[in-house]
């Protein structure tokens, strides 16, 4: 659906301007792995959506 070098040009720019986004992503995979423990299998499908949506 996205193109692929909006997304990277997006990604270069946030990794440019904020080089804590580290932390955030680590932030929001610890997020995930609760999600992953606790939650039902549509809040899965659902961050995977949302996973692939930042990566392409």
């Amino acid at each position: 659906m996205r193109n692929n070098k909006m997304g990277k040009k997006i990604m270069e720019f946030f990794n440019f301007r904020n080089p804590s986004i580290n932390d955030i992503i680590r932030s929001y995979g610890r997020c995930l792995l609760i999600v992953y423990s606790h939650g039902d299998l549509f809040i899965k499908t659902f961050s995977i959506l949302i996973i692939f949506s930042f990566y392409f």
